[in-house]
């Protein structure tokens, strides 16, 4: 039993780190005690990379790459950026990467244009 679970997460870890998913999780942890002034879209990228998007079909895609990050707009509550992106279907898009804070806590935003 302790073998099979150590197989499985083992098969875990494995998964977090092939999809990105893990440096999402890393990158969003960094940005915790962040202010919303001292995010940079570099740092939204960093949270972006790796996420799934789903269109109206119910199609998943993740997000592989991003290039030409700029900032859009930002104020005391959110920061909008943008950027090239390499979707998994082979794809690419532009992306809008929106982090808002309500209510104290940090929500972010992932949308294809």
């Amino acid at each position: 039993m302790k073998k099979l679970l150590l197989i499985g997460l083992i098969a875990a870890g494995y998964w977090t780190y092939s999809t990105g998913m893990l440096d999402s999780w890393v990158a969003q942890a960094e940005l915790e005690n962040k202010s919303l002034t001292d995010i940079t879209c570099e740092d939204l990228g960093r949270v972006a990379k790796g996420q799934s998007l789903q269109n109206m079909f119910g199609a998943q895609f993740r997000i592989l790459e991003l290039t030409e990050l700029r900032k859009v707009s930002s104020s005391a509550s959110e920061v909008t950026c943008r950027a090239k992106a390499l979707m998994s279907n082979g794809d690419q898009s532009v992306l809008t990467i929106k982090i808002s804070l309500v209510n104290g806590e940090k929500y972010f935003e992932f949308r294809t244009n």
